[in-house]
């Protein structure tokens, strides 16, 4: 989680938004890990990074673009727009942490495979 939201923070200076998706997506293939734990980690990581990243612009700039796009949407607070801000980051993780948590099943399969208990 840590490693992804470093890699992101640093690499979304210089890249578009979509590249927090191929690291957490890399993260997860390049460390197998099962279903649950890879999107959980790929999620916090991509979305804390997404979250720290708007708070520090949004101060930078008094919140002066987050309330205009509160007023546009809608919203009670600029503070919501910031959230929603992690909230896209962290289903973009999920989605490259799935993604290569499923590719890892399928060119893995005797090491992801799900853990079954036996009653014996």
């Amino acid at each position: 989680m840590l490693i992804t939201a470093l890699a992101s923070a640093l690499l979304l200076h210089f890249l578009p938004w979509w590249v927090s998706m191929v690291i957490a997506f890399l993260m997860v293939l390049l460390l197998p890990l099962r279903m649950g734990p890879a999107i959980l980690s790929a999620a916090l990581g991509v979305g804390l990074c997404w979250l720290v990243i708007a708070l520090f612009r949004d101060i930078g700039n008094e919140h002066i673009l987050s309330r205009q796009i509160a007023v546009l949407m809608g919203v009670p607070s600029y503070l919501f727009v910031v959230c929603i801000t992690g909230l896209i980051g962290f289903i973009s993780g999920a989605l490259g942490g799935f993604t290569a948590s499923a590719l890892n099943r399928i060119l893995r399969p005797g090491q992801m495979a799900p853990r079954t208990t036996s009653n014996h």
